[in-house]
């Protein structure tokens, strides 16, 4: 008679399940870490990088990462996977959509029968998924039937405001449940002094940063003697601050979602659509947006180091250095 799902250990079985990449399938077991790309909104690669830099205690680390990805992203993926967490066996499928307009696709369903098929035979001893999405209840509830003690399961979900469902919150077990923060990166100049994204943030909103001495300690306001011809700065009023940080979003997720290469700025559009479908930028003309992106989007890209290709038609290029720096939090305003 044949056991159904028993445990037992088939080597790189669940490689063949679904089309993608797979690089060194021997190591495990350990904790398998499945994460829908799509449901974290352009966020993905940071909240991988937090989560599995700072992992959860208590919870095997991870040796097995999947990426459910985009169809026609698969390879840069694999690419940045790869080249982050040498240590993992990553894996990267590429999932169908079935609407251009809506995000839905089979990704849930990918990661359930996929997760179902590493614990069973073996590739895996636990299960991770990262989404903020209710779609997962069941796989947990398949692993309680295979598991008699405790279930080898835990759900990461965001710290980012109203992603997550309200049906994780209302009935799945708080000791199941992981948060993942969203850590602002730093930025580091040559000399040395430290800058968040918030505060190069508040700069582009009129809102003056904290001076540094030579030791890199913060000078309050108060502390400074004001010059004699010294008149006060405008301040901005709180709606101009809040659509500089919204503008200052969707750079960063430009340059996290477009592939390296040149790109005009309508290939922008449908990113920031599909992020922010409410946005005026989202249904604006492909003429009136490209004025608005090239007066309100591309000088922040310019100080990420994207640069102006050509202006007529306008033109622009994005490398895998700026990517990286993007990534790292390290990347160097331009003047």
């Amino acid at each position: 008679m044949v056991k159904l799902f028993g445990k037992h250990i088939t080597p790189d079985l669940s490689a063949g399940l679904s089309g993608g990449h797979v690089k060194d399938a021997h190591k495990g077991p350990g904790t398998a870490l499945y994460v829908d790309t799509e449901n974290l909104q352009g966020s993905g690669q940071t909240l991988i990088e937090n989560i599995i830099d700072d992992w959860p205690e208590g919870t095997p680390p991870p040796t097995r990462l999947n990426l459910y990805v985009q169809a026609d992203r698969v390879s840069l993926w694999d690419i940045w996977a790869n080249g982050r967490f040498p240590q993992l066996t990553v894996t990267v499928r590429g999932i169908q959509h079935f609407s251009r307009r809506q995000s839905k696709n089979s990704a849930d369903i990918a990661i359930a029968i996929d997760a179902i098929a590493d614990f069973v035979n073996g590739v895996a001893q636990f299960v991770a998924v990262m989404s903020d999405d209710s779609d997962f209840i069941p796989l947990y509830a398949k692993l309680k039937e295979l598991e008699t003690r405790r279930v080898p399961f835990l759900w990461l979900v965001t710290d980012r405001a109203k992603t997550r469902s309200s049906t994780i919150k209302d009935y799945f077990p708080n000791d199941y449940i992981h948060v993942v923060q969203m850590r602002k990166a730093a930025q580091a100049n040559n000399g040395g002094e430290v800058r968040s994204i918030a505060s190069r943030r508040s700069r582009l909103a009129g809102t003056p940063e904290p001076s540094t001495n030579q030791n890199g300690k913060n000078r309050s306001n108060a502390s400074r003697r004001p010059r004699p011809a010294e008149t006060p700065e405008p301040s901005t009023n709180e709606n101009d601050t809040n659509r500089s940080d919204h503008l200052a979003e969707i750079a960063d997720l430009i340059i996290r979602e477009l592939p390296i290469g040149s790109f005009r700025s309508t290939e922008c559009q449908p990113i920031i659509r599909s992020r922010w479908p409410g946005d005026p930028m989202a249904s604006m003309s492909s003429a009136r947006f490209g004025t608005e992106f090239a007066n309100k989007i591309w000088p922040i890209l310019g100080e990420h180091g994207v640069e102006l290709l050509s202006k007529k038609p306008r033109k622009y290029g994005l490398t895998q250095e700026v990517k990286d720096a993007h990534r790292n939090g390290a990347s160097s305003l331009q003047q």
